[in-house]
């Protein structure tokens, strides 16, 4: 198709009404989704890996006990409120709790 019948396929509207028409009939042209998964050629389905690997839940039979500082600095984080502390409260309970662990040797 020569330029001059592109051009001429493609006519004026004369009225506002016309183009609205005119704008809602012609098709979008189709893109394929980015996103849409595809299986690869080989069949088999994509697996998304893990960053970090996948943590065990420890065990009765594996887990170490704790020793009592442990426990006790546990509990302590299990019950502080983070969303609370400003950054600097939050190292500076950190540096507490590495000292208290180290004063015990663990």
């Amino acid at each position: 198709m020569s330029v001059k019948e592109t051009a001429a396929s493609y006519s004026a509207p004369t009225s506002i009404a016309d183009a609205a028409v005119q704008a809602v009939s012609t098709e979008p042209p189709v893109i394929e989704a980015a996103t849409a998964a595809k299986e690869p050629e080989s069949g088999s389905p994509i697996v998304q890996m893990s960053m970090f690997g996948e943590l065990s839940a420890r065990t009765e039979a594996t887990k170490k006990p704790l020793p009592p500082v442990g426990e006790k600095l546990l509990n302590k984080l299990r019950k502080l409120d983070v969303m609370r502390m400003t950054p600097l409260q939050a190292l500076e309970w950190l540096n507490d709790a590495r000292n208290q662990l180290t004063e015990s040797g663990d």
